[in-house]
């Protein structure tokens, strides 16, 4: 019955997941602005009969007819024939060697003919090869060229460059290859042999023609937003009409009757659909540990909303308005509490979806995937003040360089770069700010830990460590031991070390209940397990688990170090007592739940990084004369019976990785005991 509830607890769940995210869908695109009509007609040379008319928005002036048909021809004009290079050499030396075979055949085979021959031959080729050298052109003109080598290459070079077909003939008639008879004979074989290997190439051309005709610019200056088209009363002259059917085209790009009013708003659906969905299946499948928690779900998606509805506010204050938003603040908040490809993906999600609200879409989307790629990679460290301040820098130092980029694209000079916006700029950055104290609000709304909390749970001084060291200090030592082990495996397979010391320093602080049953507080002449059956001792070193649990909850500690308390031991058996009571009742069916712990089993790296850490290091103060040979097999053994039991199987960790965290341990476990390096006998 439990687990029908327990099903249905989530298929709830993931129902509210994905409303949550149709429901975005729905939001973002009320978001997106929609056009109005309006209308007016014009004649040239006459004069305008409404108000004076200024430019909504940045719009290109068309070219007449005439000037656009005028630039094409130029451009027909100018247009060099393209060549290619045939590399037909192979062919044609074998065309000749067949026929210099058959024409030749009736030579005498005596040494002196054979000679002769083979001199004629070569002084064949030689002159074929000298051809060649130059380069043999089909079409030669007065005009220069352009010739594609083999890799692609194209170089201008004058058509004189080369010989031509009657050029190659003449010099073969003047050529002198031998005697009459055979002279006639060589000279109509390479005559019949050789061939173009300079080829006009009249797709090449066309194509490249087409395409530069389809560049030639439609265009012929620019009106910019809140510039003043015409006055009431001006004659429309041909400059004005050419800015006043530019300005129309534009409205009836912008104008759509409710037929395509409809199509456009199904086509703004579906992009957003598709950014959200994909956002939605990447967290679902790639980032399980968020999905299943409908609170950072919800995160996620609120700081996406928040985000567009500011920039779809801003956009009706003023375009460049926009720039004042700090989207940056996303990804830090996210960095601080998920990993840097999550906060990448929702901020990628975020300015695509801005780039369907806002104007000049590139610029817009290059500076803020810019910026949001230094504010995740760039702030390594929320924890730190100091890294915190230079995050900040760089993000600056991004948004600056990234925005006279495109402005010197887009034609501005250093001198006419709009310093307003670099202004704006530096506002955002100064916000920027705010994303500290927003990651102590949402990590306090959400249920969340950063790393800025993570490092207050390190301080011994807290409660509950402060407890756990003075009522069962072996626990304490054995705590701080399996931290320093755990931080430095999950350092070396790139976990989160932090977040696997602060787990290691709590995980067993359920001991303090009962401290005197577990070894490592006991005196060497008292031992409470030899009162006790087996049965009952293994219950009281399981009970470690849920007891700490419970400790956990009542002191407040996150759901993510209740975590490590949970799963330290995973579904594993209480070895020791499992077996005596075997031995001793080898007779009888053993109930194996009855010496299991309750789990669950690992499901982060983090989590099995800790328990693989436990274990060896609990294991390792049973050896009386420890060596690098015991040691390692002690690690070996530990961690292959934890992955045999199943315990890896919900974890994203590698066997490369599990065998990494082995020598890691290895060789702290050796430098705890003092092992001294074993240095070759010969």
């Amino acid at each position: 019955m439990s687990s029908f509830w327990k099903d249905l607890g989530n298929k709830t769940k993931q129902f509210l997941q994905f409303s949550l995210a149709f429901a975005s869908v729905l939001f973002i695109f009320w978001l997106i602005p929609k056009t109005n009509t309006i209308s007016f007609d014009f004649e040239k040379g006459k004069p305008w009969q409404y108000k004076e008319l200024f430019s909504p928005y940045d719009f290109a002036i068309l070219k007449a007819d005439e000037d656009f048909l005028a630039g094409q021809n130029e451009v027909r004009t100018n247009h060099l024939k393209h060549y290619i290079i045939q590399n037909n050499d192979s062919l044609v030396f074998s065309k000749y060697q067949k026929l210099f075979d058959a024409r030749f055949i009736q030579l005498d085979s005596v040494e002196e003919s054979f000679i002769e021959k083979k001199f004629i031959f070569e002084e064949g080729k030689q002159f074929i090869q000298k051809i060649y050298s130059k380069g043999l052109i089909d079409k030669k003109s007065m005009e220069d060229i352009v010739v594609v080598e083999n890799n692609n290459v194209a170089t201008r070079k004058p058509s004189s460059n080369f010989y031509s077909i009657a050029e190659v003939k003449k010099l073969i008639n003047e050529n002198n290859f031998g005697s009459d008879e055979k002279n006639n004979i060589l000279k109509s074989i390479i005559k019949i042999s050789i061939t173009p290997n300079i080829i006009y190439d009249k797709e090449l051309n066309n194509k490249l023609l087409a395409k530069k005709l389809e560049e030639v610019s439609k265009t012929n200056g620019l009106v910019k937003k809140g510039e003043k088209i015409i006055g009431k009363g001006e004659i429309v002259d041909a400059s004005k009409f050419q800015k006043l059917e530019s300005y129309k085209l534009k409205y009836s790009e912008q104008v759509l009757n409710n037929k395509q009013m409809n199509a456009m708003n199904i086509g703004y659906f579906l992009l957003v659909a598709i950014i959200i969905s994909i956002l939605t299946f990447y967290l679902f499948l790639y980032q399980t540990y968020i999905f299943k928690r409908l609170r950072q779900f919800l995160l996620i998606f609120l700081l996406i909303n928040i985000s567009l509805f500011l920039v779809a506010i801003f956009l009706n204050y003023s375009q460049n308005a926009i720039y004042i938003i700090p989207l940056t603040i996303v990804p830090i908040i996210l960095r601080a509490f998920f990993k840097r490809e999550t906060a990448l993906y929702v901020h990628l999600a975020i300015i695509l979806l801005a780039g369907l609200l806002v104007p000049k879409v590139f610029g817009f989307l290059f500076i803020q995937l810019v910026a949001g790629v230094v504010a995740i990679y760039g702030n390594k460290n929320v924890r730190y003040w100091s890294q915190f301040f230079k995050a900040i820098g760089l993000i600056f130092v991004a948004y600056l360089l990234s925005f006279v980029g495109i402005s010197l694209i887009e034609g501005a000079t250093f001198t006419s770069i709009n310093y307003g916006i670099i202004a704006y700029l530096a506002l955002n950055v100064f916000l920027t700010f705010l994303a500290y104290p927003l990651i102590v609000f949402f990590e306090k709304i959400f249920g969340l830990l950063s790393d800025i909390s993570l490092v207050e749970y390190t301080d011994l001084n807290k409660p509950l460590l402060k407890r756990l060291s003075l009522e069962a200090p072996g626990t304490f030592q054995h705590s701080l031991q399996v931290a320093n082990l755990a931080e430095a495996a999950a350092s070396e397979i790139k976990a989160n070390s932090l977040l696997v010391k602060v787990g290691a320093l709590y995980h067993d602080i359920g001991k303090m209940e009962h401290r005197i049953y577990f070894i490592e507080n006991q005196f060497p002449e008292e031992n409470p397990h030899e009162k006790l059956s087996y049965e009952e001792s293994a219950k009281i070193i399981i009970a470690h688990v849920t007891e700490g649990v419970k400790l956990a909850k009542k002191n407040g500690l996150p759901l993510q170090i209740i975590e490590f308390i949970k799963t330290h031991h995973g579904t594993t058996r209480v070895e020791y007592f499992y077996r005596m009571h075997a031995k001793l009742n080898a007779d009888q069916v053993i109930d194996e739940d009855m010496f299991c712990y309750p789990g669950p089993a690992p499901f982060k790296k983090e989590h099995a990084i800790l328990m693989m850490a436990d274990s060896v290091e609990a294991a390792s103060r049973s050896l009386k004369n420890p060596t690098h040979e015991s040691l390692s097999n002690l690690v070996d053994s530990i961690i292959d019976y934890q992955k045999n039991r199943g315990q890896f199987d919900n974890v994203n960790i590698t066997f490369a990785e599990i065998s990494r965290c082995k020598d890691v341990f290895k060789k702290m476990l050796a430098s705890i005991y003092h092992i001294r390096i074993e240095y070759p006998k010969d």
